[in-house]
């Protein structure tokens, strides 16, 4: 009767299953489908940055279980390590910034990295050679 009350699914058997719950959350991400279908009003900020994404091999001596957050001043990096053996590496970049940062050429990107996690250079380089491997996130409350 329109209400959700679990899920369906389809078990590694093939069997088709479901599983009820008296509460169900819609965790289903920034731009969410069940929000939107809900009708729930929202107010969306945007905030003053965005985050360029992007991946790389995982230097020797980085611990695969440690997260690292370098700040230096307005520029903050985000180190996550990745299976099975990669980084995946977040930094700031000013709102509709993404266009200036291109200017430079992946170069341009190579530098700001230096910035914050000079120890990578080297791999940065050899890995990251194009923009096709980097992402862009809209950061929004």
């Amino acid at each position: 009767d329109g209400d959700v009350t679990g899920v369906r699914y389809r078990g590694a058997d093939g069997e088709e299953r479901e599983l009820r719950a008296r509460l169900v959350v819609g965790a289903d991400g920034r731009y969410s489908k069940t929000r939107e279908l809900s009708g729930l009003a929202y107010d969306k900020q945007p905030l003053e940055r965005d985050v360029v994404w992007l991946r790389m091999p995982r230097p020797d001596g980085w611990q695969r279980a440690c997260y690292r957050i370098r700040l230096q001043g307005s520029r903050h990096g985000l180190f996550i390590p990745t299976y099975p053996d990669d980084i995946r590496i977040g930094f700031n970049i000013p709102k509709g910034g993404l266009k200036e940062l291109r200017k430079g050429g992946i170069e341009q990107l190579h530098r700001r990295i230096d910035e914050i996690a000079p120890e990578l250079s080297q791999g940065l380089r050899e890995s990251v050679t194009g923009w096709s491997g980097t992402t862009v996130l809209d950061i929004f409350t």
